[in-house]
């Protein structure tokens, strides 16, 4: 009588098709990695939310105190433009 004593060795294959378990595993990675964007991206708009309401909050304080007024001025006077000629001068002008 014969024996034979094979080993098997695993062979790489090339361009594996994944199987229907493995593409629905990577359908469902991608969910859960969704969600967890979604509800990262939730919870950074509701931080958001939260420091304008803090925000309008400390506005009407200081609106209250009279504070609001002043800090106002200074706004118009940064953003007051000065109409610049141009040069040469256009012969509209002239």
């Amino acid at each position: 009588m014969v024996t034979f004593n094979f080993t098997m060795t695993p062979t790489k294959k090339k361009n594996k098709i994944p199987s229907m378990s493995e593409d629905t595993t990577l359908v469902a990675d991608e969910r859960v990695k969704s969600r967890e964007k979604i509800e990262l991206l939730t919870r950074r708009f509701l931080q958001l939310e939260a420091t304008v309401r803090r925000l309008e909050v400390e506005r009407a304080r200081l609106i209250a105190c009279g504070r609001e007024e002043k800090e106002d001025d200074d706004e118009k006077k940064f953003f007051n433009v000065r109409k610049i000629e141009s040069f040469p001068p256009s012969k509209k002008d002239a």
